[in-house]
């Protein structure tokens, strides 16, 4: 198959990317958790992400890094409950 001016085949030999990005939606779909949360972990600098033209993408190996964390909200600290 050849492009509009017929001068570059579309296969020409270029190797395909090989997908080691995900979305933030894949990822919470993986970690059991919602793609916001995702996101504040990206923000909070527990997860590692990049972003490209408004999208993050984070790699599959860095969900290591938040994959076993304690489940729920964090405990309030005695001092502040009335």
């Amino acid at each position: 198959m050849f492009c509009a001016d017929n001068r570059f085949p579309y296969n020409s030999g270029v190797p395909k990317a090989t997908h080691d990005y995900i979305s933030t939606t894949e990822a919470g779909e993986i970690l059991g958790i919602s793609r916001q949360r995702v996101l504040k972990f990206v923000q909070e600098g527990r997860l590692k992400a990049i972003k490209v033209a408004n999208v993050y993408l984070i790699k599959k190996r860095d969900l290591a890094d938040v994959k076993d964390r304690k489940p729920g909200r964090p405990t309030k600290s005695k001092s502040r409950r009335k």
